[in-house]
């Protein structure tokens, strides 16, 4: 007579299903850095595996009588596995760049500065906060086109923030990297949606204190990056 799964058994198999449905539908790059997605299959593999093993033991062992501590170890086991899957949880929104600390200059030590003729980064324009050098050979290249992706965040009357997320390993650890936008005379105010994702083609404008941003801009909507994330050292 076949035997109803443990809870045990349920939960192993519902993280199984999870990190196999984030590699099939590519969601992972939401929560990993590139470098860290193989992550993923490997742990819908050994999920999976422990889920059948125990599947297999139990049913040759007596089962305990089933309680309230079993009962809520077992949706505390499977409620963040519905979370994922049924609510439309964004990492990657304004509300989301709010509660993330601001990329550490610090950081940016390992990020080249922008030699000639070199297209500029995101994480270059950023860097400036922290380097000297990364501000002169900047304030060198000031008029010159940019061309940059990003959401925009803190839309107002002169502008918006073209704001990137930036991962060593995943979300966790995710920081901000935002550059100053003024958009160009006409700009359609749709484009400027907060947490659209937009590609900004605009101006190098350095100010007095060597920081950069983008003027006279044309703003863009455009498709979010796969992987969305920005990562240290370019």
């Amino acid at each position: 007579m076949s035997r109803m799964p443990t809870p045990l058994t349920v939960v192993l198999a519902a993280w199984a299903g999870l990190f196999a449905y984030l590699e099939v539908s590519g969601r992972w790059s939401e929560f990993l850095a590139a470098r860290v997605a193989w992550i993923v299959p490997v742990a819908a593999l050994l999920f999976g595996a422990a889920a059948l093993a125990h599947g297999y033991a139990a049913r040759y062992r007596p089962r305990p009588p089933s309680s309230w501590r079993t009962a809520s170890l077992s949706v505390a086991g499977i409620l963040p596995v519905l979370l994922v899957v049924a609510v439309p949880i964004d990492p990657l929104s304004s509300f989301a760049a709010e509660r993330r600390s601001a990329y550490s200059t610090a950081t940016f030590a390992s990020v080249a500065p922008p030699r000639a003729g070199e297209t500029l980064t995101f994480q270059q324009l950023v860097a400036a906060a922290g380097s000297a050098e990364t501000r002169a050979a900047l304030a060198e290249r000031a008029g010159e086109a940019v061309d940059l992706v990003g959401i925009v965040t803190e839309p107002g009357e002169g502008g918006f923030r073209l704001t990137r997320f930036v991962v060593a390993c995943c979300v966790v650890d995710a920081t901000v990297a935002q550059v100053d936008v003024r958009p160009a005379a006409g700009t359609p105010a749709a484009d400027l949606a907060e947490n659209a994702w937009v590609r900004v083609t605009g101006t190098l404008a350095v100010d007095d204190e060597g920081l950069p941003s983008l003027v006279d801009a044309e703003v863009a909507p455009t498709e979010r990056p796969n992987p969305p994330y920005l990562y240290p050292g370019g």
